[in-house]
């Protein structure tokens, strides 16, 4: 992390199966991220932010993957259809993602305890289970500046910490929602709803 490389990740790292941390961040590499970074048997954490990495984020099947942090690069495509059940933190905030929440997620438990998909350019409802039953762990969550609509799931309210401010949410908004949004206020809410 912080050392100022760039370029892209040479393949021979998709042969290193014993990785059990890759910290790429806070350099200048580019390029895709390969694929067999999502795949690997024993990788637990993957921190790729503050890159200038291009195009789809890889799907992540890795056993033993916990902790997915993305953000901060040029990625662009769909939300990875596939996560590892023991990923407990996905951070792919200030990219250029596209898309809706694969239906994939929905129904699936998965322990996430931290979401942050801020800062990209997603679209659709968010599915009204996917609190209670896909993510029943989940304590953050950060959907700011995309262009989510619909209605809110239920438990929105129950989260430690939830920021939904410009989307197009559906009003009413829930009764627990801060209309203070500046800094890391306990609730962020849009300031307006349609």
């Amino acid at each position: 992390s912080d050392n100022n490389l760039h370029g892209s990740i040479p393949s021979y790292f998709c042969s290193f199966s014993v990785l059990h941390a890759a910290f790429f961040s806070y350099n200048s590499f580019s390029g895709t991220i390969p694929p067999c970074f999502g795949s690997m048997p024993n990788l637990v954490l993957m921190d790729f932010q503050n890159n200038a990495f291009v195009g789809p984020v890889p799907n992540m099947s890795g056993d033993l993957l916990t902790t997915i942090i993305l953000s901060e690069n040029s990625l662009s495509g769909s939300l990875p259809t596939v996560i590892s059940s023991h990923v407990d933190e996905l951070v792919l905030s200030s990219n250029s993602l596209t898309g809706e929440i694969p239906h994939e997620w929905v129904g699936r438990r998965l322990p996430l305890s931290t979401l942050d998909i801020r800062f990209n350019a997603l679209s659709g409802t968010l599915p009204p289970e996917l609190l209670s039953t896909s993510f029943p762990e989940l304590l953050v969550l950060q959907l700011d500046s995309n262009r989510f609509s619909g209605a809110l799931p239920s438990g929105l309210c129950s989260l430690r910490f939830f920021s939904i401010a410009d989307n197009n949410f559906s009003c009413p908004l829930p009764l627990c929602c801060s209309f203070e949004c500046s800094g890391f206020s306990p609730r962020c809410c849009s300031d307006t709803c349609v």
